[in-house]
């Protein structure tokens, strides 16, 4: 049905909840510079990556890297 179509997929609920529950995560990829998209992820405390696209997946990893080093006192 359309309306199926129209919900967001389950990953969406997923990350959500685990932000709310104090895990950072992180939105890349090309999708994320599409304008206005990242001021509706980050409403939703989602932390995004809005460099360039083609180096998006490897800039978040950098920031994935960076924020367990940081927990971890390395």
């Amino acid at each position: 049905m359309l309306i199926d179509m129209m919900r967001p997929p389950w990953y969406a609920y997923e990350a959500q909840k685990l932000a709310s529950n104090g895990y950072t995560v992180l939105c890349i990829g090309g999708g994320v510079a599409l304008p206005g998209f990242s001021k509706v992820l980050e409403s939703k405390k989602l932390t995004t990556y809005q460099g360039s696209p083609e180096m998006a997946s490897v800039k978040g990893m950098y920031q994935l890297c960076e924020t367990l080093a940081t927990k971890k006192g390395v």
